[in-house]
């Protein structure tokens, strides 16, 4: 791999202001004390050892890097073969639930998609709590209202699971303060939303 120089490297000049505006957001809270220019260095060397002549700032790239912060992000492709016995809800929300920091508990999943035609009813235990989620049936897609529907599940808590708005098909997902969201949205580069994008395909209504 390249020396890392960010004198005269602009990749590294402008890895170092993205990873700055996302710790003042609120992320990368594991690398607290530590310089931008040092945290920039170990996500380089972690997350671009192939192909870093390809990290662009732009809106996609932007968003994306979210991705190197793994104890707050996942990656989320809504067209997930999302149908009977692939358990994709089970795995989706066994996922979300991860990067709360037990903020949201979630055991127990099951999906019924027999019960109601177009529809698929997603029973599970939250925070020890019973809940169904009424989802559609959309092709082989996660039905985007579930975002919404979790977010109201934690209402009483201080954070929200946020999606970036990157303009592509895969979105990263957090759990974050609204103060931490329109930290992250101040800077223009993309958005977060408490719900998923308009560019997520399927039926929202409830």
């Amino acid at each position: 791999m390249p020396e890392w120089d960010p004198v005269s490297c602009r990749l590294h000049r402008d890895l170092i202001e993205v990873v700055h505006e996302y710790r003042v957001a609120g992320w990368f809270e594991q690398y607290v004390g530590q310089p931008d220019e040092v945290v920039a260095e170990v996500l380089r060397a972690q997350w671009w050892q192939d192909d870093w002549e390809e990290f662009d700032v732009a809106r996609a790239g932007y968003g994306n890097f979210a991705l190197a912060d793994t104890d707050r992000v996942i990656g989320l492709d809504p067209e997930a073969d999302t149908s009977e016995g692939n358990h994709v809800y089970v795995e989706v929300l066994q996922r979300l639930a991860e990067i709360t920091a037990d903020a949201l508990v979630i055991t127990d999943v099951s999906e019924d998609w027999q019960s109601e035609s177009g529809r698929v009813i997603v029973s599970v235990l939250a925070n020890g709590q019973p809940r169904q989620l009424r989802l559609h049936q959309f092709d082989d897609w996660i039905d985007p209202k579930v975002i919404t529907l979790l977010n109201g599940i934690v209402a009483a808590q201080a954070r929200r699971f946020y999606c970036f708005d990157t303009g592509g098909q895969m979105y990263p997902i957090t759990f974050a303060k609204p103060e931490q969201a329109a930290a992250m949205n101040a800077f223009g580069k993309v958005q977060l939303l408490d719900r998923a994008p308009d560019e997520w395909p399927g039926i929202r209504e409830a």
